[in-house]
């Protein structure tokens, strides 16, 4: 057996891999000898086969099964003894492939094209200037958040005439049989027909129309949970539904009182309208310094990119994405393929980074990250005052997941490749309005 590489450019090689059939003809009788032993075919009692029968029925099979098996520990053994930083994957040659005859042939060859990136360096100084933005929120966005804050924790509340952004409750009946249904919830605003919402707009509590309900719902899901029913039942109904408004509600969003200031930022926190603007405006502030710092992540990310020079083998990795991808047509690929060649590129920098300045996953870090996650996730929904016990135990379940933990650590890994930048260029603070700030992301 022999396992060598031969160049075909700078960046990529050939892995040539020669395997004669005595490296793995005694695995194979072994195999053929179990087969006999287990095989139950007609006219003969299991176990009694002639074995020549058996080697006839299935020798190619586990002879390619026991070479596919070699070569493939082979071909990583390689690699791997070699310390070759590959691209993508091995793929076997397009032009180097041979049949091959499974009674006659004493030597197998198989050969496969593997891909590394040109060596470069990552220089980086504090001649190299990167901007980092001190945001000012202003009154408008100031106002916004106030707005959004008591538009969560606002509540329905009876009103007289439908709108358009009301929640009301109707009794739905059939016209062509006996189904009806009580206190099913409609919300105004998710009605897309428009003439089917203009039929509930400007009514009153006892008001009655008729209704095409599968116009206005086309949703069957949405439409089954609204009316309690199954498939089935959907089904046996008709189109035509006459629609008693029972009730309304319209959102109120919640008034400037302690009840709101609590709500937000916790009991007894703030007691007054002025103390209540001023956390809102630190609440801002803190999430602006966040995408002050998101935004320098971007330009630190740009700027070793555009500093770092090297070339890549775009031809393998083309024809890797192309052959591992059955999604990915030609078509897609010459549209995404810059885009991925950036990531590629970055990806590599990166990982140069993270290399020649031993930078490490750190326990504590990784439970911040998890943590910060996890209360991001929070405020998605709604939660702004969870207890840190609650968090960090969330974030310690995310942790044990492998999956999850291994892309909280790549993200930590990447802040600190971030903040390797940050420590090595030139930062120069940049006051600006956050809508000047916020149309370099538009």
């Amino acid at each position: 057996m022999e396992v060598f590489k031969r160049e075909i450019d700078a960046l990529t090689s050939t892995i040539v891999i020669n395997i004669e059939r005595k490296d793995v003809e005694s695995e194979v009788e072994k195999l053929l000898k179990d087969y006999r032993r287990k095989a139950n075919i007609p006219g003969f009692r299991v176990g009694n086969a002639p074995l020549g029968m058996i080697k006839r029925m299935y020798g190619h099979s586990i002879m390619a099964d026991e070479l596919n098996k070699k070569v493939s520990h082979e071909l990583f053994s390689y690699i791997q003894n070699e310390k070759m930083d590959i691209l993508g994957e091995p793929l076997p040659s397009e032009q180097d492939a041979k049949s091959i005859d499974w009674d006659t042939d004493q030597n197998f060859e198989f050969f496969f094209d593997v891909a590394i990136a040109e060596p470069f360096e990552v220089k980086l100084s504090k001649r190299d200037k990167l901007p980092y933005y001190d945001v000012e929120p202003g009154d408008e966005l100031i106002g916004k958040y106030i707005e959004g804050y008591r538009k969560q924790f606002g509540e329905y509340k009876d009103a007289e005439v439908v709108s358009e952004s009301d929640l009301v409750k109707v009794n739905f009946a059939d016209n062509q049989s006996d189904f009806q249904i009580s206190n099913a919830s409609v919300l105004v605003s998710s009605i897309k027909d428009v003439e089917s919402k203009n039929l509930f707009i400007g009514k009153k509590t006892g008001d009655k129309f008729e209704l095409v309900l599968r116009t206005a719902f086309p949703n069957a899901a949405d439409l089954k949970s609204m009316l309690d029913t199954d498939d089935q039942g959907l089904e046996s109904l008709s189109d035509n539904f006459t629609v008693t408004i029972e009730s309304v509600s319209s959102y109120v969003m919640a008034d400037l009182n302690q009840e709101l200031f609590d709500k937000v930022f916790g009991q007894g926190n703030v007691s007054t309208e002025d103390e209540f603007k001023s956390k809102v405006i630190e609440a801002a502030k803190t999430n602006l310094k966040k995408d002050a710092d998101y935004k320098l992540h971007i330009d630190a990310k740009e700027k070793l990119i555009s500093k770092t020079e090297f070339a890549l083998p775009d031809a393998f990795l083309k024809r890797w994405l192309i052959t591992t991808n059955q999604d990915i047509t030609q078509e897609i690929l010459d549209k995404e393929y810059p885009m991925f060649r950036e990531d590629m590129k970055w990806q590599l920098i990166k990982g140069k980074v993270i290399k020649d300045h031993e930078i490490k996953s750190n326990p504590d870090d990784l439970l911040r990250i998890a943590k910060e996650y996890t209360a991001a996730r929070f405020q998605m929904y709604g939660g702004y005052t969870f207890p840190d016990e609650l968090i960090e135990n969330f974030a310690s379940e995310e942790l044990k997941k492998k999956e999850e933990r291994q892309k909280l650590v790549e993200r930590e890994l990447e802040e600190k490749v971030i903040e390797f930048v940050k420590s090595t260029v030139k930062l120069e603070n940049t006051a600006i309005s956050y809508d000047e700030f916020n149309k370099m992301f538009n």
